[in-house]
């Protein structure tokens, strides 16, 4: 039924942002602790990365979802999920706003005492689900429900992203994150191309997975993505320190 087609839908996306969300519960102390100090600048260098950080998951995750989608949900739901397809190309942008609004929510908003703000961002995107739910529903049934459900995470980055101008700079973001939207653009062609492919599913969504990688990789380490290069400087330093500890 559309509700079990709508659930499952979600649930993938649950577990995407899952692992975006729980980053920003980490990192609340230390901006608290900027924030203590009246350290601006180190706040917005803080944001800055943080931004840069979740774009760099999250943009590549939205458009991978897209591309993928038609192959994935009957290999791994089984094809009597198979129109959750749609709905879950529908619902893959919430991976970019539930993972921004809970970085600006619970990472700056709260530990900067904006608490009120968050407040009224939530709020908002509460009233705003409960009248697109009602009006948009009987129209177009469970695309509406993904419609209402989108427009009022729309609503909470507005007023979030609003009100944080101070912090973050829309160009600076663009700038950092060129490569990062390039990169997810050409992977989500590339993967497309490759869905074309008829043989069997596994190998299907294995050279998907591979070209995807392989494309977005390709472009964020040739423009040289600065987020990409801290990742990469990290995961070397942590098998270094491994490799020494196992000695």
């Amino acid at each position: 039924d559309n509700v079990g087609l709508y659930d499952q839908a979600q649930r993938i996306i649950r577990m995407i942002t899952a692992l975006l969300q729980s980053v920003g519960y980490v990192m609340m102390a230390r901006v608290a602790n900027l924030t203590s100090n009246n350290d601006s600048e180190g706040i917005k260098q803080y944001a800055r990365k943080s931004v840069n950080f979740n774009l760099f998951i999250a943009l590549p995750a939205v458009f991978g979802i897209i591309a993928v989608a038609d192959d994935f949900v009957p290999f791994f739901l089984g094809n009597e999920y198979l129109l959750s397809a749609p709905i879950l190309k529908v619902l893959a942008v919430l991976v970019f706003t539930s993972s921004m609004n809970s970085l600006m929510g619970v990472q700056f908003l709260v530990p900067m005492g904006r608490e009120k703000i968050y407040t009224i961002a939530t709020t908002s995107g509460a009233v705003i689900s409960v009248i697109g739910n009602i009006t948009l529903i009987p129209l177009l049934g469970i695309y509406g429900s993904c419609i209402a459900y989108i427009t009022a995470e729309l609503a909470v980055f507005i007023v979030s992203f609003w009100n944080l101008k101070d912090v973050f700079s829309p160009k600076l973001i663009l700038k950092d994150n060129f490569s990062v939207i390039l990169g997810s653009v050409l992977m989500f062609i590339a993967v497309s191309f490759s869905a074309l492919i008829n043989i069997n599913i596994v190998l299907k969504l294995l050279l998907e997975l591979g070209i995807g990688v392989l494309v977005y990789a390709s472009v964020v380490l040739l423009l040289k993505n600065e987020t990409c290069y801290l990742l990469l400087d990290n995961i070397l330093g942590f098998l270094k320190a491994f490799a020494k500890k196992g000695r």
